[in-house]
């Protein structure tokens, strides 16, 4: 897994974080410009949310792209508090990615749908400035199917974990660690 991290992952994990400073920082520029042009001209800029919304799309689903990637996303996990074992919670992030990854499979496949919908109904075109809708919904259709493939990518690098049993090495070496700063203190 190590190989595939090295070779496909890290170049699109590179382009995330670009489309992320890009996208972010335009977003912010054109907030910015929009109000001072209301605020202090007392103008408005024909089609400016339109441009917003096309930039904050991008942000949005990008920076869920990457969440998924770095295993970063809000959890409500209370387990830690009841399993004792690294064994045992080894277990229960393998049941709560294997739900993750069969929720997320559905949500691919409906992306692939809506990416044939979206570019099936010809030329649909946002309703100021007539851009194609196409821009502010691409990443929604991008954005699940790489969160499903990071999914799988988690779930497969889990498994292999939980076989080679490597939770006890991380486990031995975190309570000699601790042993160690134990003797320290005492000593110390």
């Amino acid at each position: 897994m190590k190989g595939l991290d090295k070779i496909i992952l890290r170049p699109i994990v590179f382009v995330q974080k670009g489309v992320l400073i890009i996208t972010s920082s335009l977003a912010i520029l054109l907030l910015v410009i929009n109000t001072i042009d209301r605020f202090i001209f007392h103008i408005g800029l024909f089609g400016m949310e339109e441009m917003i919304i096309v930039f904050v799309m991008w942000l949005y689903w990008f920076a869920g792209m990457h969440a998924s990637y770095e295993q970063s996303h809000i959890k409500g996990d209370v387990t830690n508090m009841f399993v004792k074992s690294k064994k045992g919670r080894m277990i229960v992030t393998l049941i709560a990615q294997a739900i993750t990854v069969f929720t997320l499979f559905f949500w691919f496949n409906w992306a692939l749908d809506y990416y044939e919908w979206i570019t099936g109904r010809g030329r649909a075109l946002t309703q100021g400035l007539r851009m194609p809708m196409l821009t502010s919904q691409l990443p929604l259709v991008i954005g699940f199917i790489m969160m499903f493939f990071y999914s799988v990518y988690h779930f497969g690098k889990t498994i292999l974990s939980f076989v080679k049993k490597d939770y006890l090495k991380e486990e031995a070496s975190r309570n000699a660690a601790d042993a160690a700063t134990t003797e320290e203190e005492v000593s110390g």
